[in-house]
């Protein structure tokens, strides 16, 4: 009985999810670098809104909505920052490839910063959905989560979300 009780509470641990209203978790990025290969630094408390976009290579471009989100409104710069953490170890394809291909979107989405996660760093301290998939964490300035969602963000996510974020960075 002991046993089962403790395989259930590994098994929560193991998938267990952000919250909205959590405070984001430090993740150790000494490992991971920008698209142009300089150091990547997390801060939780940036003083800015933070969006996170943790995306598998393979189905990075389900979710093409948020970005044209940030493209469409003019937000002001200096109130928030968005993320692509590429998590390259969750495909077949190699680095190289990859690297090349999001310096070909990285000029379509001048407001987006991509940042190269070979070793699943993200995914592995956040406990989020490896392979196939696809996280957003939208995060105001002192790292609390005011929105949360893996997977593809269908419509009713994306109005959720471009509510979020339009109510934030408007004010």
């Amino acid at each position: 009985m002991i046993k089962l009780l403790s395989s259930i509470f590994t098994i929560t641990i193991i998938f267990a999810n952000f919250k909205v209203g959590d405070t984001l978790t430090y993740v150790d990025t000494s490992s991971i670098t920008y698209l142009n290969g300089s150091k990547f630094t997390m801060s939780v408390k940036s003083g800015k809104y933070i969006i996170y976009q943790i995306i598998d290579p393979d189905v990075g471009s389900i979710n093409k909505k948020p970005i044209e989100i940030l493209k469409s409104n003019n937000y002001p710069v200096d109130k928030f920052e968005s993320y692509a953490i590429i998590n390259v170890n969750a495909t077949w394809k190699p680095t190289f490839l990859v690297r090349e291909y999001i310096k070909f979107k990285q000029d379509e989405a001048k407001k987006v910063k991509y940042i190269i996660d070979e070793n699943s760093t993200f995914i592995k301290a956040w406990h989020l959905k490896d392979n196939d998939g696809y996280s957003f964490i939208f995060v105001d300035p002192n790292g609390k989560i005011l929105y949360f969602y893996e997977g593809f963000l269908n419509n009713k996510e994306l109005n959720k979300l471009s509510l979020i974020i339009d109510r934030e960075l408007k004010n």
